[in-house]
Parts: C-alpha cells; structure tokens; sequence
C-alpha cells in the first residue's frame, strides 16, 4: 500500500497497524520514507527527519549497502529513483486485475 503524509494516519498509527496485519505499506513523503527505510523515528509532524543531518542519512543508508553522497539533492534524487522503481513495479503487479470484465 502506497500511503501520502498525513498527519492524522501517524496519529492513528495506522502504518503500524497495517504493517502488522502483513500489509506492506511504503510511505510517499521524502522525509518519511527515508525514516520508514532506516527504521527511525520522526522529529516533528511537518519536518519529520530535521533531527538527522545529511550525513548521517548517508551513512546510514551506507550501513544498509546503499552508498549515497552526504548532499541533500544527491539523498532526495535516489528516494524519488527508488520511489519511482517502486511504483513502476506496483503497477506492472496490477496490470490485469480490472480486465475481468
């Protein structure tokens, strides 16, 4: 499941309880999907990774085998590659299912 920022679904925790019941759950916002992957969590509901300096994100995500700049444009472009790749696959997983009829 694709889920956007929202303040009120952190609230409810409904990443959470969705991840719990096996539903696999990738979360939209830059900052937010960058805590989701190095299993942080948020500072503030609108700046959720301010906390974490550029280098840290980058050598976190060195220690998880993804080697990235410590620039934040060099962090934000391989989130919205991933992004993309991800949702690329989503789509490709679905193609067919209204064909029905």
């Amino acid at each position: 499941m694709v889920k956007s920022k929202s303040n009120v679904t952190k609230e409810l925790e409904l990443t959470k309880t969705l991840e719990s019941k096996g539903i696999k759950v990738v979360e939209t916002d830059i900052g937010d999907r960058i805590l989701q992957v190095l299993h942080l969590n948020p500072s503030h509901p609108t700046g959720p990774i301010a906390h974490v300096s550029a280098k840290s994100i980058s050598r976190q995500y060195g220690d998880i085998g993804v080697e990235l700049s410590d620039k934040p444009e060099d962090i934000v472009n391989y989130v919205k590659r991933m992004w993309s790749a991800i949702s690329k696959m989503q789509r490709s997983d679905h193609r067919g299912e209204c064909d029905n009829g």
